[in-house]
């Protein structure tokens, strides 16, 4: 089992040298792949302020060779490092788990790539989230050449798909697409509609305090 397993698993303890557990301060060497947008940007701050994240790796092809701190000012004492070109084999090398977050259909081979490596993928693309292939060709006008990951892959909503247990594929929720054509039986939710599908399908749903953003608008926390 590999640490990331282990990790998902919630083993979070290891031996010292006279036999005892002690709490585990390793953390997961990450890469984001196509890291110069906004959401790979959003990737990035969320990676760098996870306790249980290192990054190790990112990429943009129209960045590459740039430092990070040129498309972020933002993140310049928090990613001092450069943008690379996408090399899946040397991502694998150096990362033990792999974001993905290009343009849709760009996903397909670095995908497979990183999985035949043994790292396991989150992808925020819409390439891997429908499970029938068929369905794929109908609202994306493509052939998908991976229909066998299509069939490994667990949609993104871990309030409906806990069961599944560990998944070394996991493709974001999104698109119109997910919502019509539906993934594992279910019609999964859109990018804003998490909440009410959730609750539609049983999801369980608990108070939590109002947010409040700048602009003065406040709504409840859901899920």
């Amino acid at each position: 089992m590999s640490f990331v397993e282990e990790f998902a698993k919630g083993k979070e303890y290891e031996r010292d040298d006279g036999g005892c557990a002690v709490t585990q301060t390793r953390t997961v060497k990450v890469a984001v792949v196509g890291a110069s947008g906004y959401t790979g940007g959003e990737l990035l701050r969320l990676i760098v302020g996870h306790p249980k994240m290192t990054l190790a790796v990112v990429t943009s092809e129209k960045s590459a060779g740039s430092p990070v701190s040129a498309v972020f000012p933002h993140l310049a004492s928090l990613v001092p490092f450069s943008f690379e070109s996408l090399a899946p084999e040397a991502i694998a090398a150096r990362a033990e788990a792999v974001f993905f977050s290009l343009p849709h259909t760009k996903s397909f081979a670095p995908v497979a790539a990183c999985l035949t490596a043994g790292k396991p993928v989150v992808d925020l693309s819409a390439d891997y989230r429908l499970k029938n292939p068929h369905s794929y060709e109908t609202w994306y006008q493509t052939t998908h050449p991976y229909p066998k990951l299509l069939e490994e892959a667990v949609y993104g909503l871990p309030e409906l798909h806990r069961a599944n247990g560990f998944s070394r594929l996991l493709p974001d929720r999104g698109d119109l697409a997910t919502r019509s054509a539906g993934s594992q039986g279910t019609r999964p939710p859109g990018c804003h509609y998490h909440r009410c599908q959730v609750r539609h399908f049983g999801g369980r749903q608990e108070p939590r305090p109002p947010l409040s953003f700048p602009g003065g608008t406040r709504i409840r926390r859901g899920l």
